[in-house]
């Protein structure tokens, strides 16, 4: 089991866009009668609030590569993958000045590491699959991050063989060499966006609501694939829609002890 406190996240498109599908869910299915089109505040408050509260309730940090934020999650882009797919979140980007707004918010919250031609090929190499040079800039990342901080890095993707790889990096490799530079291996990891954002969930990063929306869009991005990899993911959220009261229980435990904390002077965060 992964200990989230105090890691340094590095998000994959897929696991951004897990956040993105469950906040549409939420809002296409809340509210008056054909308000969603008119509550791109609410998004935009809504996607920062998950972010920060990554950094505010788990004390993590986020970053992604350069190269997934200018190819793939980068809203000012057509292109964007945050964006395709989803006719509420296109109309909000059609509105002027929402997508600079966005951009400059996932700059800010998600901020990217850089990842260089080099250091990609180097990385490339050692996986047993080539997962493409965007997914190996994930990698980069980690590692220097890693390394940087002397911190556990975890690459939050719902690419299960990725996971699968990344996984198996420091088993095969203990020490990497990117750019020149050797770099240890010994503190990457993975894990699923969903698993994350049920531990979020519970360290009230993300309130009841907004956890069961994206628990139902994650299930019915998932309705009909029947892949390996599917069928995981589904199982996930069946059993977190199964322990959905415990979990709200044991959230609302966290949070009284948390403020016991905080007024007995124990914790100052």
């Amino acid at each position: 089991m992964i200990n989230y406190a105090a890691a340094i996240l590095v998000w994959d498109t897929n696991a951004m866009d897990t956040v993105v599908r469950g906040i549409v869910h939420k809002i296409n299915n809340t509210g008056a009668p054909g308000s969603a089109p008119n509550r791109e505040e609410e998004f935009l408050a809504t996607f920062e609030a998950v972010f920060d509260g990554v950094t505010n309730h788990l004390n993590c940090v986020n970053h992604t590569s350069d190269r997934v934020f200018i190819d793939e999650v980068n809203p000012e882009l057509p292109g964007c993958q945050l964006r395709n797919g989803k006719p509420l979140v296109e109309e909000y980007c059609g509105k002027h000045g929402f997508t600079g707004r966005w951009s400059t918010s996932i700059e800010q919250r998600i901020p990217c590491e850089d990842a260089t031609d080099g250091e990609i090929d180097d990385v490339r190499h050692l996986m047993l699959e080539d997962h493409g040079r965007k997914d190996a800039s994930l990698i980069v990342a980690a590692v220097k991050l890693s390394n940087a901080a002397n911190a556990q890095t975890v690459i939050i993707t719902d690419d299960t063989g990725l996971a699968e790889d990344i996984i198996n990096l420091p088993k095969r490799h203990e020490v990497v060499q990117m750019g020149g530079t050797e770099y240890s291996t010994s503190r990457i990891t993975t894990s699923l966006s969903i698993q994350f954002l049920r531990e979020l969930h519970l360290s009230c990063g993300i309130d009841n609501e907004t956890w069961q929306h994206i628990m139902l869009s994650f299930k019915q991005h998932h309705n009909g694939r029947h892949a390996a990899a599917a069928r995981s993911h589904e199982r996930h959220v069946i059993e977190f829609f199964q322990n959905f009261h415990s979990d709200c229980e044991e959230k609302a435990r966290r949070a009284t002890t948390r403020e016991l904390a905080q007024a007995l002077g124990e914790n100052n965060g």
